[in-house]
């Protein structure tokens, strides 16, 4: 019996393709015939269903695909700053099969659009393939986009954390030795330029790990990657108690601290609560059991009338 066909895109030149897109389309293959195809595209290919990751695919090709009756799931990410965002693309929504959210908050936003719409894991693609030993000394370290480097910056003058912290991030090479300039970071701290290399290196000798989210609608609604890449590698973590990462953990019975708990936050108390869960989430969180929830959501969207 040959195997469905499954058109998958646009790709692009974005961390949230090579982790969501690529890696997904890859591990799909296993069980479909998979095509992939650009953002220039005009035409969609022949295949049963269309999975469109994050960026939708130009209005020609998107028509070519409805007039094909094709199935469409749709996985948005992080692509909607503001609720409004979403409302403007409720015609493309409701053409939308199955919408896939990577934040349970977003359920109830996306549902009025469409039929079906489920939450789905970022596999562990950036955990530490060891799991940390607890260390009593070292620095924290931070890893997050250039655009919220100064929030971060900004709460740890008011709060400082008295430790080294080694920010990882994600800036233009251009700006290499003028991020100190544009903000006030400590000269005891470390700005370090994000690639998947230096990420691990910097993840290896932590002693803790943090984040922090602002309360925008795109930021109240983010994936809780950050909180499992670093709690799956055993790195005792702590983030904002109104953020999603601290809700999806506390449902799961797991309290993160938040930064005001630093003495909990860097204990062997915590360490050891965190190795407590370490297994499972590894388990759950590979890009096998991600992509069999995959399979599974595509199978029933395949079954529609």
């Amino acid at each position: 019996m040959s195997k469905l066909r499954i058109t998958v895109g646009p790709e692009m030149i974005r961390p949230s393709w090579d982790w969501v897109g690529f890696d997904m389309s890859r591990e799909l293959s296993k069980y479909y015939n998979i095509n992939i195809f650009p953002l220039e595209a005009l035409k969609s290919p022949e295949s049963d269903l269309m999975l469109v990751i994050k960026t939708k695919p130009r209005p020609r090709f998107l028509q070519s695909a409805i007039a094909q009756k094709k199935k469409i799931i749709y996985c948005p990410i992080d692509n909607y700053q503001k609720i409004s965002d979403v409302e403007k693309d409720r015609r493309f929504l409701a053409e939308c099969h199955a919408i896939l959210v990577h934040c349970e908050r977003l359920i109830p936003v996306f549902k009025p659009y469409c039929p079906i719409v489920e939450y789905v894991e970022h596999h562990n693609r950036f955990g530490l393939s060891e799991v940390s030993d607890y260390r009593s000394e070292g620095y924290a370290v931070w890893v997050g986009s250039l655009q919220y480097l100064p929030l971060v910056v900004d709460y740890l003058q008011k709060h400082p954390l008295g430790m080294q912290i080694k920010f990882v991030v994600n800036y233009p090479l251009v700006f290499r030795g003028k991020l100190a300039d544009a903000l006030p970071i400590p000269d005891s701290h470390e700005v370090i330029h994000w690639t998947p290399r230096n990420q691990r290196d910097v993840m290896a000798g932590a002693k803790a790990a943090f984040d922090l989210k602002g309360q925008d609608f795109n930021q109240m609604h983010k994936a809780p990657v950050k909180a499992q890449k670093f709690i799956a590698s055993g790195i005792p973590f702590a983030i904002n108690a109104e953020s999603y990462s601290a809700e999806y953990f506390l449902n799961q019975g797991f309290k993160l601290p938040t930064l005001d708990e630093r003495e909990y936050w860097l204990s062997r108390d915590y360490w050891a609560k965190t190795q407590s869960i370490v297994e499972g989430l590894r388990t759950k969180l590979t890009l096998e059991s991600v992509g069999l929830v995959y399979k599974h959501i595509v199978d029933r969207v395949l079954r529609m009338p």
